[in-house]
C-alpha cells in the first residue's frame, strides 16, 4: 500500500520513502553501527466487513499517512489513487466481495543503543 501511495505522492526530495524500513538490509545499514537490533518478520491479518472499495475510502478517511497522501493530490489524482489502491486490496483480497481480508508482513524492529 506504502509502495502504491509513493508512486502517486513520492516524498520530498532528500527523504527516503518510509516503506524501506521494512527492508532488513536498509534498517541495518541506518542503524546498524549504532545499535543492537532485532527485527522480526511479523503477520498481520486485516479484516474488515466491507468491499475492498470502502476499505479504501476507511483508510482515506481513518490512516494518516493515507489522508496526506490524498490531501496532496489534485482531484484526478484522487481518483487515480483510489483507483490504484482499490485496485490492490481487490487484488489481495482472500475474503469475498463484500467482505476484504488480507494477510500482510511488516518488520519489527527492537533498536538498542550501544
Amino acid at each position: 500500500m506504502f509502495k502504491i501511495t509513493s508512486r502517486h505522492a513520492p516524498p520530498p526530495p532528500g527523504v527516503p520513502a518510509p516503506s524501506l524500513w521494512g527492508d532488513e538490509k536498509v534498517v541495518t545499514e541506518r542503524l546498524g553501527g549504532k545499535a543492537r537490533l532485532e527485527m522480526t518478520k511479523q503477520h498481520l491479518l486485516f479484516d474488515y466487513p466491507f468491499p475492498p472499495s470502502d476499505t479504501v475510502a476507511f483508510f482515506r478517511k481513518y490512516f494518516g499517512p493515507t489522508q496526506m497522501t490524498f490531501a496532496r493530490l489534485d482531484e484526478a489524482g484522487q481518483k487515480a489513487l483510489a483507483a490504484d489502491l482499490t485496485g490492490h486490496w481487490t487484488k489481495n483480497n482472500q475474503g469475498d466481495p463484500n467482505h476484504t481480508v488480507i494477510k500482510a508482513e511488516y518488520l519489527e524492529v527492537h533498536a538498542t543503543v550501544v
